[in-house]
């Protein structure tokens, strides 16, 4: 493959396919070349005891090119967020300034008291207030993977230089007897560093292989729900990277360990969250009787939209076009039967007629294009409705990612605040809030059926009808969830989330594991994991042997 824009090179002569074999040659040879003095560059700088790549968090190079603390941070907003600036200039009266220098010594000082993992640590960084710049230069909050990226930095934060990456070295490739630090060239306290690099030491382990999980479960709903707290962070600061998405683990759907939102909960039931996706799938659902009035009531809106007089009915056009076919074939019977034109011609032109009257019955129309795209729709929802209730996960997975695009979901309230379904059920959605009264119930098994009491297109306010834009479904949505909530009053503080405490089961559990039943049998019996089941037998053997 030739990518040479600016040469012009002639394959047709021998001259010239010589002159790019030459060509290749020597930017073959320009290439590995300039790979081997960049790889002898860096091994020059590693020599002299500076970093020759990414540097750690918090730091900067110097002018002789090695590490010191970094003079950058961000104000710390009232309101939580994190602007970027300059120490001397405050953007609030109550702002405070957090350095990213400060912002990584204080991860360093809190993973070196081995009390919290990555989660609690970037909670506690988040709550304090400490600020991590992103790549793009800008700061946002601490989360569990710039927390595990600053303490593996410990070696470099000691101005030691080393071959591989801090995200491909194992704490067990380090012999802390013999790990001498830098003095000279420490960004941060030797005794913390040392304290760090035992405490990431002892919590290592390599990860055993327990072969194939055929017990794993699969959540219907698992990567297409997001946290309405994200949502609404993601939206006030412009930044689409905030969102998160729900994980289902261990018969829930948790929020993202580390994204800390706002949100009093952090999980909800599984069983709970796909009860009500399916109750929201049930209001969508519509009879097949009521396919006559949607398909009127979007012709209707299309002329709405289109009100030109000069744009002729595609209905009345196809059948004033048939017709006459029709009449040309009848007057031509007529001729030939009167002798005034021959049987030649007579063929020719019921031929030609019979051939446009093909052409115009096999044309689809509006109303029936309308029509078909409707009944696809309703036929998607109607099975996605029937097989939530008996279907597999797998199945109720695969139905609902082929419908949805995403649901937006509130931990703290435990309802759908938000929803989109595919660009292509776009208009059935606009069409079924638009027959949805505010007091409709999806325990009616006649949702959208033809009662014979409903408005007519022509009779129907046309809102909602405009060209769909993000705002516009916006709209259509909340008209949906506002008919969808309208028997359950909104929570006046947020539902709990909290698993009550059941000391009787643990102590049964430990008791039992320790009379030498499994770990495995345990976990089934009682629904949850064996890492669980592994956790209340130590904290049972630490509580022993502590009295």
């Amino acid at each position: 493959t030739l990518a040479a824009p600016g040469k012009q090179m002639d394959f047709s002569t021998p001259q010239g396919r010589i002159f790019a074999q030459l060509s290749a040659i020597f930017d073959e040879w320009y290439a590995a070349d300039i790979s081997r003095r960049q790889k002898d560059s860096a091994a020059y700088r590693k020599s002299q005891g500076k970093i020759a790549g990414a540097i750690p968090p918090g730091t900067q190079r110097n002018l002789e090119g090695f590490l010191e603390p970094s003079p950058e941070g961000a104000w710390w907003m009232p309101d939580g967020r994190f602007v970027a600036g300059t120490p001397n200039k405050a953007p609030d009266l109550g702002a405070l300034w957090r350095s990213y220098y400060e912002a990584a010594k204080r991860a360093l000082e809190l993973y070196a008291e081995n009390k919290h993992g990555w989660d609690v640590l970037a909670y506690h960084l988040y709550i304090e207030g400490w600020p991590f710049k992103t790549r793009e230069g800008g700061p946002r909050p601490m989360g569990r993977d710039d927390v595990r990226r600053i303490v593996r930095n410990w070696p470099e934060y000691g101005g030691l230089v080393l071959e591989t990456a801090s995200k491909k070295r194992h704490p067990h490739d380090f012999n802390l007897d013999e790990v001498h630090f830098s003095e000279d060239h420490a960004v941060m306290p030797i005794s913390l560093l040392r304290a760090v690099s035992r405490v990431h030491y002892d919590r290592a382990q390599h990860p055993k292989d327990h072969g194939v999980h055929r017990d794993v479960r699969v959540y219907a709903l698992n990567g297409m729900t997001y946290c309405a707290h994200c949502e609404r962070l993601a939206a006030q600061q412009d930044n689409p990277k905030l969102r998160t998405r729900l994980q289902g683990r261990v018969g829930r759907y948790a929020h993202p360990a580390g994204a800390v939102c706002g949100c009093t909960n952090k999980s909800v039931l599984a069983h709970e969250y796909e009860a009500e996706f399916g109750r929201l799938v049930k209001l969508l659902t519509i009879h097949p009787d009521a396919l006559p009035l949607m398909t009127e009531l979007a012709l209707h809106a299309d002329q709405l939209r289109h009100p030109s007089a000069d744009t002729p009915d595609p209905e009345v056009e196809k059948r004033e076009a048939i017709a006459l076919c029709k009449r040309k074939i009848e007057a031509a019977i007529n001729l030939y039967g009167d002798g005034r034109i021959t049987r030649e011609e007579y063929l020719r032109r019921v031929e030609y007629n019979e051939r446009e009257i093909t052409h115009w019955e096999s044309r689809t129309s509006e109303s029936e294009k309308t029509a078909l795209e409707l009944a696809m729709c309703m036929d998607a929802v109607d099975k996605l409705s029937k097989l939530w209730d008996l279907g597999d996960a797998e199945d109720k997975q695969g139905m609902a990612r082929s419908l949805f695009s995403y649901v937006v979901f509130d931990l703290d309230t435990r309802r759908i605040v938000d929803f989109r379904l595919k660009p292509w059920a776009d208009r059935f959605l606009t069409l079924r809030s638009a027959i949805l009264g505010p007091n409709a119930s999806i325990e009616a098994g006649d949702l959208g059926s033809m009662t014979g009491s409903e408005p007519m297109s022509r009779d129907m306010h046309p809102e909602g009808y405009e060209t769909i834009s993000r705002d516009s479904l916006f709209r259509i949505v909340e008209r949906v969830l506002v008919a969808f909530y309208h028997n359950r009053p909104l929570p006046q503080k947020p539902a709990s989330s909290l698993i009550p405490e059941k000391q009787s089961r643990n102590l049964e559990i430990v008791q039992r594991f320790l009379a030498g039943e499994r770990a495995v049998d345990l976990a089934q019996e009682f629904g949850i994991s064996v890492r669980r089941v592994n956790r209340l037998v130590r904290r049972y053997q630490r509580r022993e042997g502590s009295v």
